[in-house]
């Protein structure tokens, strides 16, 4: 055991980090529509995932506010996605006609959430882990 001594790094300043905003430029964007086209084209398992990084890309959501969106916050009839759990608090976004779109390819088997079950999530991520807003959901109730 060594005997207690003032800290030497008391002292030092911490270098403050500072955020950095980074956005596509015009050739990853296009590169990244390429790609999201070539892996819808080639009817890929990951159509959800593609699908989920078009509304990514057309509404300005964060990943999660996307990857956590139920059936149940698309409002076609008010036309606006309704996010309750956004990082600032509740929010509504724009329900664009390319949006729609995108609805709209969503294949018929990750669509089964238009019938009785609008819980589940407009786009799954994790198989096994759809379910954790809902259950959060519950277990506050």
């Amino acid at each position: 055991m060594t005997p207690a001594r003032p800290n030497p790094c008391r002292s030092v300043r911490h270098y403050r980090e500072r955020s950095c905003e980074r956005f596509l430029t015009e050739e990853e964007y296009a590169r990244l529509g390429r790609l999201l086209f070539e892996a819808e084209s080639e009817g890929s398992s990951m159509a959800s995932a593609v699908a989920a990084v078009r509304r990514r890309r057309l509404t300005g959501c964060r990943k999660n506010e996307i990857l956590m969106l139920r059936w149940d916050d698309i409002d076609r009839t008010a036309g606006e996605l309704r996010l309750r759990d956004a990082k600032s608090g509740p929010r509504q976004v724009p329900l664009t006609p390319a949006v729609k779109r995108v609805l709209a390819r969503i294949p018929p088997g990750d669509r089964q959430a238009l019938g009785p079950d609008r819980n589940r999530p407009a786009f799954p991520h994790h198989p096994g882990k759809s379910d954790d807003r809902s259950k959060r959901e519950k277990s506050s109730t």
